[in-house]
This record gives C-alpha cells, structure tokens and sequence, in this order.
C-alpha cells in the first residue's frame, strides 16, 4: 500500500461534445462517491475550483442537461483518476453526469454529479434467449449489450438459465443477471464484474493496519466491518482485505469488500476510503 505521505495525483476528465477537458492536481478538486458490489449504481460528485469565469461558463453550458435549439444533447461523460507519485494515476470512478451546476460563494467552482452506467438507463435493449442458455454466455450478451467488457468470476459459468427474457433498458439486464444467476453483477469503471456472493474478486486479500494505511479503529458491525483506509488502487469493490488493529483485535479477520465510499481532495485532507466489509462466513450461513 502506498505510503501516507507519497504526493498525491489526481486528474478530472470531462467528456464535452466539443472535447474532453481535463484537470489535474494543479486545481482544487474536491470528488465523493460509493461504488457497490451489487445492482445498485455507484455515485458520485465531483468539484474543481480556480478556473476562469470564461472556463466555468463554457463547461457548464456544454454540459448543461437543457436541450437547447439546433444543438444535440450529447451524453458528459466523468472520468476520475487518482493515485500517488510512487504509484501513478488509477480509475477511481467513471460514470455519466446527470446534473451540473455551480457551488455557493466565497469560493465558485464547477460540480458535477455521476451515476455509472447511466446513460443506458435510457437505453431500451431487450434480451431474450429462448430455452436453456449458460450463465456466461447471458452475461457476454449483457455485458455487449452494456458496451461493457466483462469480468467473469462466478464458479457457477456453465449454470443454465431458462427462458431468460428481459425487456427495458439495457442497465436492467444487469439487474436480471444477478437474479438470475444467484450472483453479484455489478459495473466498475468500464467492467462489468460477475462474482459469486460467497467469493472475492480475483487477487490477493489486501493487509489493512496502521503500518500500511489504516485511518482511525474500525468498527465492527452485525455483518462484518467498517473500517477506513488510505486510497490504494489494490482495494476494489468485491476484493479480500485482512484487517489488522491493536486498538480493536474484535475486528480482526478477513473480509469482503461489499461497498466502497472515497473521498479525495487534492489540496484538503481526505484522501481515503471508508469500506463496509462482510464475512463470507455471512453468506455461507456458518458461524464465524
């Protein structure tokens, strides 16, 4: 895990119908959000301050909702990568915006608020496969459908599906899918990650403690944990991690990431995640 006091990076990639426009540490950026291991859409609201009045205008305009005469709505698109000097830049969070706007004074900066996947909310994209069909290969199709590449980890791969059919939108074949496999579905960055409920995304469990990033005592809950960690690009949602703390050994085990908030700054203090952890022991109904 990085260390505390390695610089920070960051980088804010807006996508506008005129170009992507980005912003790195240089600016005063300011993001929050949760990111699930399940069907409900990850979050997110980003602010950059110490832009040009010029600059604000032209951002906010380009990536106003309003529909406006002789100019085609064009989807924004938000891209957030984050990380250390030692370690450089990973994809904390990517998802479309659906409402921008300006903060309150003293300080006026530009904000913008992500869901992932939203855009194919609105996109109508039916399934249908008649008879028998395997898992993986209904979560292929979802996952084209989603214009997603797919991650699948499920142990379950050959498990038949009957009469799977699906209409709405296309983000709704991804709810589907979990229901229909007994798994977790869900979308990180431009992935669509399948995983059973009882196992952990591929990797090494990552070592939470005070020695490599550990914030504050965690604290145990009726399912797992919650505990607070510096930004690492090795935590994801649905990995492992093993907590260890002096302060508070009753939290001590191994884990299942099942939801990841962040906050990150690049000139405040927040830089980390809070993770609410879930024994598998939780899902395997056995006592541990």
């Amino acid at each position: 895990m990085p260390s505390a006091f390695d610089g920070r990076l960051m980088r804010l990639t807006v996508q506008l119908p005129s170009g992507p426009q980005s912003f790195d540490q240089q600016f005063a950026i300011q993001a929050s959000g949760r990111k699930y291991a399940g069907g409900i859409q990850g979050e997110a609201q980003v602010r950059v301050f110490n832009l040009t009045r010029e600059a604000q205008n032209y951002i906010l305009t380009q990536a106003s909702p309003l529909a406006r005469p002789g100019v085609e709505r064009t989807p924004i698109n938000i891209a957030l990568d984050v990380g250390r000097e030692s370690t450089g830049l990973f994809r904390l969070y990517e998802g479309y915006a659906f409402q921008g706007g300006m903060t309150q004074p003293p300080d006026i900066g530009i904000t913008f608020r992500a869901l992932t996947n939203n855009l194919l909310t609105g996109v109508i994209a039916g399934s249908n496969a008649g008879g028998l069909a395997a898992l993986d290969r209904l979560a292929s199709n979802v996952a084209r459908a989603n214009g997603l590449e797919l991650s699948f980890q499920s142990r379950q791969a050959g498990k038949l599906v009957s009469n799977w059919s699906v209409s709405g939108s296309a983000q709704r074949q991804i709810e589907q899918l979990a229901l229909a496999g007994d798994v977790d579905a869900f979308v990180d960055g431009s992935t669509l990650v399948v995983l059973d409920h009882d196992a952990l995304r591929d990797g090494a469990d990552v070592l939470i403690s005070a020695d490599t990033g550990m914030v504050g005592i965690p604290q145990v809950t009726d399912s797992g944990v919650v505990v607070r960690a510096m930004i690492d690009p090795a935590i994801k949602v649905g990995c492992g991690v093993t907590i260890v703390s002096k302060l508070n050994p009753a939290a001590n085990g191994s884990y299942k990431v099942v939801q990841l908030n962040f906050e990150a700054a690049s000139r405040e203090t927040p830089f980390w995640y809070t993770l609410a952890c879930s024994n598998l022991a939780y899902y395997q109904g056995v006592d541990g």
